[in-house]
């Protein structure tokens, strides 16, 4: 019943999506669920001092509802740090509540039928709303959502130039449905790895196949300067890819070496791609696989001056990866 409902979902958005994507749940990751937990959310969990919902504080201005259910769980507020943020959200919401036409009068161009098809039928929940990196004069924001009885995940890019929504992509999600992302993480030794000192923490899983030079150096600045911010970074070794453990020592890399026995190019992403001749996964602090190594690529943001670790931060915290 699971893989037919799932199979007749994406023929339903296939068919009238002008995006031309299958829009379905992110990928759940390895760590078991205990009864009770939430399973879906775009935030970390509040402190244990935070206020209970009982606890009298000062009064505040009304803000707009601070969380949504959905199907399988809550999907928390999303909130825009920025002016580009706050404009991206504001169109969204309104193109989502079925005001095509205020949100249309916010863009370059955009009609209400092209908001009604990406936007509105698909009653999008944004739960999470962060910039990508983005030339001189244009500005890529990420809106990550989750929204119907499967507590489907997404994601859109709304570009703004000058002040208006220029672009709008989405929505995106992962090819092939709502399959668990099945990886039996081992040692260096091909021993069972414990994920529990993982859990919380965002992972950086990177596979080599035909390794360009910098990719050992890459992995080091990674793991030294995102460790201690909560993002383990380790050299898998799956099935497609050569034993590169000594070339990565002999390239400095002291960093952890994990072995699974998987492809990790078959992972279910939004985009696939290599970086250095590396494939990889970005994992967020909640276990989803929410995006692919070639999302550090500069030239995917047309950003051929920098280099991979100088864009990391902007699309980690974009992706969920940081705070």
């Amino acid at each position: 019943m699971r893989n037919a409902a799932t199979y007749l979902l994406s023929v339903i958005l296939i068919a009238g999506t002008l995006s031309a994507v299958v829009s379905m749940a992110t990928i759940k990751w390895i760590y078991p669920k205990r009864a009770g937990e939430r399973t879906v959310t775009t935030h970390p969990a509040a402190p244990a001092d935070a206020p209970k919902p009982d606890t009298k504080a000062e009064p505040q201005p009304a803000p707009t509802p601070s969380a949504t259910k959905t199907g399988s769980g809550t999907v928390a507020e999303a909130r825009a740090t920025t002016p580009e943020e706050k404009l991206a959200l504001d169109f969204f919401r309104k193109a989502a509540a079925g005001d095509l036409e205020g949100a249309a009068a916010m863009t370059d161009g955009l009609t209400t039928a092209i908001l009604a098809d990406q936007i509105q039928r698909h009653a999008p929940v944004p739960g999470r709303v962060a910039q990508l990196p983005g030339a001189p004069g244009i500005t890529t924001v990420l809106i990550a959502t989750a929204n119907g009885p499967m507590g489907m995940h997404s994601q859109y890019q709304v570009t703004i130039r000058q002040n208006r929504v220029h672009g709008l992509k989405g929505p995106m999600a992962p090819e092939g449905g709502f399959s668990p992302l099945a990886l039996t993480l081992l040692d260096e030794e091909a021993r069972p790895l414990d994920m529990a000192p993982h859990k919380g923490r965002a992972l950086l899983l990177i596979a080599p196949r035909a390794p360009e030079p910098g990719l050992a150096e890459l992995l080091t600045d990674l793991q030294q300067t995102y460790a201690p911010q909560g993002i383990d970074v380790a050299l898998v070794l799956d099935m497609n890819s050569p034993d590169w453990l000594a070339a990565a020592r002999e390239g400095g890399y002291a960093g952890p070496v994990w072995r699974v026995k998987a492809r990790l190019n078959d992972v279910p992403l939004v985009s696939r791609g290599t970086l250095l001749g590396a494939y990889g996964v970005l994992i967020d602090r909640d276990g989803y696989a929410v995006a692919s190594l070639a999302s550090l690529e500069p030239l995917l943001y047309d950003l051929p001056d920098q280099t991979p670790a100088a864009i990391a931060p902007v699309v980690f915290r974009a992706y969920g990866l940081l705070p």
